[in-house]
Formats: structure tokens, C-alpha cells, sequence
């Protein structure tokens, strides 16, 4: 995918200007895609094919990491490939796991530790491209907030608290578990409770949660908003510098039966 690309070009410019332009487009682009729910049509997938593409169902998180998905579609890369894309807009790798399985999908997005989980199953997961990657000192795009009045000052005052996450049983309930072992928490004093991405601002503007470890763009968001606060820019530094939190997987039969289309998808 075209990340990287994205990312290394525009370095040069500022953070505030990057996020400014970045966070415009891919609101935007959420926003649409929670609402646009409904299949494409019959005349379009016909129309598809008709131009000599096969169509591939992809499910993904509206968030920043997920925006390589509409570069590439908008870059042409998909048409090189052959490939139609239909995204469908979903909550979180435990719900687009399932829907991989069932074949209601081709493709999907979803953090590491869902897909590794699901594999120990014995589900037939495997990625087919590199992931998102958080860095220390670079690429992050997920951060521990606070409400902006909150009194929580670290980590630490986290015990005893409420804190909000996307899916339970993903890599961001691994991370919540990770940084209250890091700093001497006992897990079993924070109750996490599942709020979707676009809805975590209004739970720490309404104070209904103490915390939630956010995506971006909701992060910049939510503090441009004055919602909430940073408490830990980095929500996964207990993983180490460099950590894949996600990335695209499917089926292994479903790449044994349609092989060019996985490759397409992979090269795209």
C-alpha cells in the first residue's frame, strides 16, 4: 500500500499543516463511509465487470491507518490490478474477523493480536501485506486521552478507573493490559468498556469514561475540539520502538482460489 509513500512525501511540511489537511480529508472520508452502508448497486458491479475487473469486498476501520486503502483506489492501483473495490466500513477486527470467515468479505483490516487469537483457533488467517506500523519518535497514530478536565495527571492514576476501547480481545486491550503492568497497575482495577472510535470524543466530553486509547484522526480531533487531552502519545510504547499493529489479512483458501486477486490486492 501507499502509506509510506503518503508519509514520506509530506514530512517536509509541518505537523500542524499535515494534520490539518489529513484530518479534513479523512473525516470526510469517514463520515461517508458510516453512512453509505447499503452494496453497490447492480448496475455498478455489472458495470464492473463489464470493464474487465473483478470485484473484491474489502472491510476496514474508518481511521488513519486504513486511508491507504482510498489512496490506492484513488491512485489507479486497484484498476492497474484488474481489481473492484467495495469497502464496507466496520467496527473492529473481532467484527471483520468473522465476516472474512463467513465469506461476506474478502479482505479485511485488523490489528495483529485479533488474527493471531484467531488463528490459534484454528482460522485459516493470514496477511497478505505489510501493516501499520507505530514508532516511537515517528509514525503513531494511537494515543491514551484523557477528558480535558480530568484530573488524571499519569498513567498510573489510571487504577481504579474506566477506560475505553474499540473491541475487547484486540492489540488495544493488549496495550491497556501492557501499560498497567509497565507502571505497577493492577489490571484488575480498570474496567474497559467498548465505545467505537468515532464515538470515544463525546464519552470524555461527557465524562462517561476516565480515559480511552484512541485512533487517529479522532485523536487530533478531539483535542482540537478541547474534548480531551494527551495523556500517552504513544498507546503501544510498552511493545517496544517499532510494532506492527495492524494490517490487511484473508483466508488462505481464499488466496488458493483466487490467487491473481490476492496479488493484485497485495501489489496495489
Amino acid at each position: 500500500m501507499m502509506w509510506n509513500v503518503v508519509y514520506l512525501h509530506s514530512r517536509k511540511a509541518t505537523r500542524e499543516a499535515i494534520m490539518k489537511r489529513f484530518v479534513l480529508s479523512l473525516v470526510f472520508l469517514a463520515h461517508l463511509s458510516l453512512v453509505v452502508l447499503a452494496p453497490l448497486p447492480m448496475s455498478q458491479l455489472t458495470g464492473a465487470s463489464a470493464a474487465g475487473t473483478e470485484e473484491v469486498v474489502v472491510g476496514y476501520i474508518p481511521i488513519a491507518d486504513c486511508l491507504q486503502l482510498y489512496v490506492a483506489e484513488a491512485m489507479g492501483y486497484f484498476q492497474q490490478e484488474g481489481i473492484s473495490i467495495q469497502k464496507r466500513p466496520m467496527k473492529g477486527g473481532t467484527a471483520i474477523a468473522p465476516a472474512v470467515e463467513s465469506g461476506d468479505i474478502q479482505v479485511g483490516w485488523s490489528n495483529t493480536v485479533s488474527i493471531i487469537i484467531a488463528h490459534a483457533k484454528g482460522f485459516d488467517f493470514t496477511f497478505v501485506t505489510p501493516g501499520a506500523l507505530e514508532e516511537e519518535g515517528g509514525h503513531r497514530t494511537h494515543s491514551l486521552l484523557v477528558p480535558s478536565n480530568s484530573q488524571i495527571k499519569q498513567i498510573a492514576d489510571l487504577a481504579g478507573k474506566v477506560v475505553a476501547i474499540n473491541t475487547l480481545g484486540n492489540v488495544n486491550e493488549l496495550s491497556i493490559m501492557a501499560l498497567a503492568e509497565h507502571y505497577g497497575i493492577d489490571m484488575k482495577t480498570i474496567r474497559l468498556v467498548e465505545i467505537p472510535f468515532p464515538d470515544m470524543e463525546a464519552a470524555l466530553k461527557n465524562n462517561s469514561v476516565d480515559a480511552a486509547l484512541v485512533a487517529e484522526p479522532f485523536v487530533t480531533l478531539s483535542v482540537m475540539h478541547g474534548s480531551a487531552r494527551v495523556l500517552e502519545a504513544s498507546a503501544q510504547k510498552a511493545f517496544g520502538d517499532r510494532f506492527m499493529i495492524a494490517s490487511w489479512f484473508v483466508k488462505k483458501s481464499w488466496i488458493e482460489k483466487n490467487p491473481a486477486k490476492a496479488e493484485g490486492f497485495a501489489r496495489a
